[in-house]
């Protein structure tokens, strides 16, 4: 690295938080929380667990979306993701360029978990991914309730 600094310290420097379990911004947690609850997973389904364990459809989704809006809103980084979610450097990887794949296919869905506010974002989102086919073309294990 640069200067003979480590990376945590090289990328410290970048606006990222580097801490154990950093916390989530409030707007991103309300934005989980309407997400957990639709689907009916815990709220907090990452605290409890090993680094490299297993993640279940529904969770690799609400993971797939929260981490985009920590990454285009907050700058957030991978090494980030890996210390806050547990996960493995793949895992978050395999997020990364599902992101890149969104912002190319699916704008509508990049936008809106942009640009929305409140649990309900987090419901909108999710049923927006299911109307315009995001979660039949990249998630077939998931099954979203309707609001309707």
């Amino acid at each position: 690295m640069p200067n003979g600094r480590t990376r945590n310290e090289f990328y410290q420097d970048v606006g990222t938080a580097r801490i154990k379990s950093a916390p989530i911004p409030g707007t991103c947690e309300m934005f989980l929380f309407g997400m957990c609850d639709h689907l009916s997973i815990p709220r907090y389904f990452w605290k409890h667990r090993r680094r490299n364990e297993w993640w279940f459809p529904p969770e690799v989704l609400v993971l797939e979306l929260i981490t985009l809006r920590l990454r285009e809103r907050y700058f957030r980084h991978r090494w980030d993701f890996e210390d806050m979610f547990l996960m493995h450097g793949c895992v978050v990887m395999k997020l990364l360029k599902r992101h890149r794949l969104m912002k190319d296919e699916y704008p509508d869905l990049f936008r809106a978990c942009l640009k929305m506010e409140g649990e309900q974002s987090g419901r909108f989102c999710l049923e927006l991914a299911k109307e315009i086919g995001y979660v039949d073309a990249c998630h077939q294990g998931v099954a979203v309730p309707s609001v309707r």
